[in-house]
């Protein structure tokens, strides 16, 4: 069928059956990304597969892949863990909101602009915590040195319960908790942050915030009300 024709790649939608390794002696790969070029670089627009890891590349058919656009997986409910490569030098503000059993965010070293910290996504600098992973559940502590929680980084993430910010956190921007039903406890350590009045929208009614003036065996402790 590809006689002559060494270099042919089938690509197939993922929800579609009867593809294996190859297709008429051919490799074939499933589509797992709906894209844009625009100078030469390219922009992921939305995730259409359906497994649990995904890896973002650092090229697509030899340009560098540099962007994660807007609500690019947004609501991926089958999505666990995604791998950022080293291109990628922006990524908006609600491309993983709706991952609700997304545990990881895992970003390539090399990235100039982007790092992870134990699955939480964070700018290079690790001062601005980004996106932390719906999926989780429990409790989590900001790693100090961290001073800013921007737009929808904590959106919609509905088993999150018990969060702790270090001393280090002083701003917290709109919609950064949101749709949080579970959360009903968060710990400041340092002075009050500068918070924007919608930064906690559409949280759980029994959400109590304290003020802890130390930390005991890594635990807030001496909490006033």
């Amino acid at each position: 069928m590809f006689d002559g024709a060494s270099n042919v790649t089938n690509y197939y939608l993922p929800k579609t059956a009867g593809w294996g390794a190859t297709f008429a002696r051919r490799p074939t790969a499933p589509i797992l990304l709906t894209c844009t070029t625009n100078s030469g670089a390219i922009t992921i627009k939305s995730y259409i597969g359906i497994w649990g890891s995904v890896v973002v590349p650092d090229t697509l058919n030899g340009l560098p892949v540099t962007a994660i656009g807007n609500t690019a997986f947004y609501g991926c409910a089958t999505l666990t863990n995604i791998i950022i490569g080293t291109n990628v030098t922006s990524i908006a503000g609600q491309a993983f909101v709706g991952c609700t059993n997304l545990i990881a965010i895992t970003v390539n070293a090399l990235n100039p602009v982007y790092s992870s910290v134990d699955g939480v996504l964070f700018d290079k600098s690790r001062t601005t915590l980004l996106y932390y992973p719906g999926g989780r559940t429990g409790s989590y502590t900001i790693p100090d040195g961290a001073t800013r929680i921007p737009n929808y980084a904590f959106q919609w993430c509905p088993s999150l319960s018990t969060l702790t910010a270090p001393n280090t956190v002083t701003n917290i921007a709109t919609l950064a908790f949101n749709v949080d039903p579970r959360l009903t406890t968060i710990f400041f350590e340092g002075n009050a942050p500068n918070a924007e009045w919608s930064a906690f929208l559409d949280i759980g009614s029994t959400l109590t915030v304290f003020m802890c003036r130390e930390r005991r065996a890594g635990k807030p402790a001496l909490v006033v009300f």
